[in-house]
């Protein structure tokens, strides 16, 4: 049912969630260069481990700045290029979006105020018809709560980086069933990981898991797990 109905609302969801990703840089108080260019101190287009680590550290962050840099670093040179610390940078909360936008700060947005964010060149539906989607109470105003129905799940990969506990860059059987089980699973957390782990290493690794998470609709039914991805 709840994969039914997903599919049932992509169809201005999808345009949302697009949307809210694109707007990002405009939202955030800094982009990711402008916060580069504040952490490069030495101004050699590069940030070093030590320069890195003047990024607040998020308050339930169960990784150090070492391990971070170290996992941002693809190239192995000690340093961080621009490509490199942009792939770190979390996109905004829907919170975090909401209050950007929430110009004169009376908890709800207008239409005015969510037109501020740019339409992305591909939406395939304008921004009057993304809030009168999203404007569920006909207030001709977004509550915070009806603004987050338009926020995207999720990757893949975020879901996976969040259960890879020891940041071993693989799942172990114990990190996988913290994913949430759908209401209805017909199959347990250890037949899903069994099913998936392809070269029965006993982990599943990013290539894996995103089987486990998102099968094609062809090749089983499966129903929502709350976080934006699939169990089969």
């Amino acid at each position: 049912m709840a994969k039914a109905q997903r599919r049932n609302n992509s169809s201005f969801l999808v345009p949302v969630a697009c949307e809210l990703l694109e707007i990002r840089a405009v939202l955030t108080p800094l982009t990711p260069a402008q916060a580069f260019a504040k952490l490069d101190a030495n101004h050699d287009n590069a940030l070093s481990l030590t320069e890195f680590k003047a990024v607040p550290k998020p308050a339930d962050s169960t990784v150090s700045a070492e391990q971070a840099f170290a996992k941002l670093d693809a190239n192995k040179n000690n340093a961080l290029s621009l490509a490199e610390f942009s792939k770190g940078l979390p996109p905004p909360t829907p919170e975090q979006l909401f209050a950007k936008l929430d110009t004169n700060k009376d908890g709800a947005l207008s239409l005015t105020e969510f037109k501020a964010g740019p339409k992305p060149a591909d939406a395939k539906l304008t921004p009057e018809q993304v809030f009168a989607k999203l404007d569920t109470d006909k207030s001709n105003s977004l509550s915070l709560d009806e603004f987050k129905k338009g926020a995207p799940p999720p990757t893949p990969e975020q879901v996976f980086d969040k259960l890879d506990i020891n940041h071993d860059g693989v799942l172990s059987l114990d990190e996988f069933k913290a994913l949430p089980r759908p209401t209805g699973a017909t199959q347990t957390p250890e037949q899903v990981f069994a099913k998936y782990d392809a070269d029965k290493s006993g982990s599943l690794n990013l290539a894996e898991f995103k089987k486990a998470v998102c099968p094609p609709p062809t090749t089983g039914t499966g129903t929502g797990t709350g976080t934006g991805t699939t169990l089969v």
